[in-house]
């Protein structure tokens, strides 16, 4: 691979939808392939340029859709971001993981399978970076080798989140082919400012 953006894309692959498949499916992951897992807290399908909206809110989004995997219709199991995160890693409805909101009552039974605990199984490092403070590891500790999240602040800018990436990949130099890694991203910024 001639550059980081070669390297990034092969490890697209995965988002969103392939990164539930292994729990869906006993198919494994292609071993060596990297995966990154994007998630934007309360984001919109109607307001992205890639599901038709007119003004420009998701350039970048846009021109990333028109290279990868399009869902057309993606439903969420919950309008509560800790259970809606959790059907995604595990592929079971909140009723099942038994989390139905945010808050000291959200932790999943450490006995469920997840999306990371099935990728550490296979040999990946996993890691979680995300940008809201109540995503962390009493929430994912038993899914994710490592967790970053913000610790005094709610949450983190985008910005803090990408280079906290970056950073992940300068120093496990992955492109050199340490170790495949399953990341999870988690934005929080389209919260804000409402």
């Amino acid at each position: 691979m001639n550059t980081r953006r070669d390297f990034i894309k092969s490890g697209l692959a995965g988002l969103l939808g392939a990164g539930v498949l292994p729990l869906g499916c006993s198919t494994p992951p292609v071993q060596g392939l990297n995966y990154l897992f994007i998630t934007m807290d309360t984001t919109r399908r109607d307001h992205l340029g890639c599901y038709g909206y007119s003004k420009p809110t998701s350039p970048v989004i846009d021109q990333f859709a028109k290279e990868a995997l399009l869902f057309e219709e993606a439903y969420s199991t919950s309008h509560i971001t800790i259970p809606a995160h959790l059907s995604l890693f595990t592929g079971l409805h909140p009723y099942n993981t038994g989390v139905l909101f945010n808050g000291a009552r959200s932790l999943l039974d450490a006995r469920i399978p997840t999306i990371g605990s099935y990728f550490q199984e296979k040999g990946y490092d996993t890691r979680a970076i995300t940008s809201a403070r109540f995503l962390n590891t009493h929430l994912f500790g038993c899914s994710f080798n490592t967790v970053l999240h913000p610790t005094s602040l709610l949450s983190h800018s985008a910005e803090h989140t990408v280079n906290a990436f970056e950073n992940m990949l300068k120093v496990k130099n992955y492109a050199s082919g340490d170790k495949p890694f399953l990341t999870w991203l988690h934005f929080w910024d389209p919260h804000s400012p409402y």
